[in-house]
């Protein structure tokens, strides 16, 4: 755990101004290396001294696979590889993999002359090792793999409200397609090809500008279409609200606060899915 969060830690702090660029890599190099060093030791001992019944604990036929070699005292190579395969493949230890391997690509790659520092990412991985050997940090995980069931029909369903909300916000939002069939909307269009409000619908729906040949230049929607009506609806419901677009007219705000509220709902589905499963 220690050398976990050291790894974790040096990870971290080397990133920043003060201590980034080469000024101190060999500090930062030492302690990669010695708990790379470490890491690999732990995963190559328990690789060649995993017992027989690795792997088995919920397989009752393993279970007793493996009493009867223990008692027999005979297991042959193509046991032992299928104890070591059974090892290598269990998700904890594909974690350690990940979690190790960038650090001997980088080097080799450092060696051969390419830089491919985005593989020094893959090093966070490690922050999941911790969970590995904490029992508190693992229950939230159980609880998640009880209730994955319900968990992803609450997703299913989600996706299909963003999709249905995002449908009627694009056709209450996009205003008039002004291309050039239409003169560009009688010369109000100024930007090209494209979706705009209708004017009047509201306060900046319409402007003055000398690149229109009307009146007045019709400002752009920003709902051009069913996916950048996806992103508003999703940003609305996660709460996240950036506020690069909104909607403008009445009906569209209407529907804005019926997404509020039906997210509300939904997170409070699944919040008493996740935590009675996780009390329990």
């Amino acid at each position: 755990m220690g050398l976990i969060l050291l790894s974790c830690s040096c990870s971290l702090v080397e990133t920043l101004p003060e201590l980034c660029c080469g000024r101190y890599d060999d500090i930062w190099n030492s302690i990669e290396g010695t708990c790379i060093a470490a890491f690999t030791f732990e995963y190559l001992a328990r690789f060649l001294l995993c017992p027989v019944e690795y792997g088995a604990e919920n397989n009752l036929d393993l279970l007793r696979r493996a009493e009867a070699l223990h008692r027999s005292w005979e297991l042959s190579w193509a046991e032992m590889l299928r104890v070591r395969a059974r090892y290598v493949l269990q998700p904890w230890n594909i974690v350690d993999v990940v979690a190790i391997a960038p650090s001997y690509i980088d080097l080799a790659l450092s060696d051969a002359g390419g830089n491919l520092q985005f593989i020094r990412l893959a090093r966070v991985f490690r922050l999941i090792k911790f969970v590995k050997y904490s029992r508190g940090l693992r229950v939230p995980m159980r609880a998640m793999m009880l209730v994955r069931k319900a968990l992803l029909m609450m997703l299913y369903n989600a996706a299909c409200f963003i999709i249905l909300f995002s449908a009627f916000m694009y056709y209450l939002e996009r205003g008039r397609f002004c291309h050039p069939i239409n003169d560009f909307c009688d010369g109000s269009a100024s930007e090209g090809v494209g979706w705009y409000a209708n004017p009047y619908e509201y306060t900046l729906s319409h402007f003055e500008h000398e690149d229109c040949e009307g009146s007045y230049c019709r400002d752009v929607s920003d709902f051009q279409s069913i996916f950048s009506s996806a992103y508003w609806v999703w940003t609305t419901m996660t709460r996240t609200g950036y506020g690069d677009m909104y909607p403008q007219t009445a009906p569209a705000m209407t529907l804005g606060s019926i997404i509020v509220f039906s997210n509300l709902i939904l997170r409070s589905i699944i919040s008493t899915i996740y935590v009675s499963n996780y009390f329990h």
